[in-house]
């Protein structure tokens, strides 16, 4: 019973941890991308919004999102 008793108790704390380490792999973007990254993922813009915002294409807005995802994949992997 106390081991479940743990298993419940670490799992906050992993999640925690875990959303530091997210924030900390987006907090080192370049600025672009991480302005992008938190515009589509936190705050729920689409490509396009983004792209009228920034006065750029779509297609630039969605592979700097793209870069920036796989960058932030990259660091939590090794976590």
């Amino acid at each position: 019973m106390s081991y479940i008793r743990q298993k419940t108790l670490q799992k906050p704390q992993l999640t925690i941890i875990l959303n530091e380490t997210l924030w900390q792999a987006i907090f080192k973007l370049p600025e672009i991308q991480r302005k992008r990254f938190i515009l589509y993922y936190e705050l729920e813009f689409t490509y396009e919004q983004i792209a009228e915002i920034e006065e750029c294409s779509k297609t630039a807005v969605k592979y700097s999102i793209d870069k920036a995802k796989a960058t932030i994949i990259k660091k939590i992997k090794n976590f």
